[in-house]
């Protein structure tokens, strides 16, 4: 009777541990710029993945018709809504074998959590200082929902030194209308601010239009 009461204490210990897995995966993600993950779904989808790896792991066990039977089950069921990138499928994935290893090995899966947490924080944080040398560890990516600054500077003549500029995305120059179009990108909005008030009096830009997030 205490053996089973031991059991199903350490099966809830194990569960709480995968719920707060994949808050926390999910916070960590959030406060790294992903905005993708700042949704209702995916906020449920992040604490009920590993549990479900949990549970069909431990479920189909020992158990070679059930597992067969669930590969099956499992290969009917599909994800419905388009994956913005990689990062989001490997998170998927992620969270899905914390759940399984929970069920096999509590340390594997706080070994996984501490690891994928440790490079979404350490990549952030590389970047920032890889940029202190004037080096962009990764370029900013306008479909995967990261949350970033826009300015878009349209300019009868080309403006001197902002093509060169690192946070240039685009730069186009029309013959049709002899115009110059450049789209800038900052993850810090004081940036962009500082960059507006550089060229706000030059006499030669026809349109600035800001778009700003934090």
């Amino acid at each position: 009777m205490d053996n089973i009461f031991y059991q199903n204490l350490n099966i809830l210990y194990e569960l709480i541990f995968l719920v707060i897995a994949g808050l926390l995966t999910r916070v960590i993600l959030s406060a790294t710029g992903q905005t993708w993950v700042k949704t209702y779904s995916h906020t449920a989808g992040y604490i009920l993945l590993p549990v479900i790896g949990y549970v069909i792991s431990t479920v189909i066990a020992g158990n070679i018709a059930l597992s067969l039977g669930m590969i099956g089950a499992l290969s009917i069921v599909r994800f419905r809504h388009p994956v913005k990138n990689s990062l989001e499928l490997i998170i998927f994935f992620a969270l899905l074998t914390l759940g399984v290893a929970a069920s096999v090995e509590i340390n594997w899966a706080i070994l996984l959590l501490l690891i994928v947490l440790s490079v979404l924080i350490f990549i952030p944080i590389l970047n920032f200082l890889l940029k202190k040398i004037n080096y962009d560890l990764y370029s900013v990516s306008f479909s995967e929902g990261i949350s970033i600054n826009i300015i878009e500077i349209t300019s009868k003549t080309e403006i001197k030194g902002l093509r060169d500029n690192s946070a240039c995305k685009n730069y186009i120059y029309s013959k049709e209308d002899n115009k110059y179009y450049y789209r800038m990108t900052f993850k810090n909005k004081k940036n962009l601010d500082a960059l507006q008030e550089s060229v706000k009096d030059n006499a030669d830009i026809i349109n600035i239009n800001s778009q700003f997030v934090d």
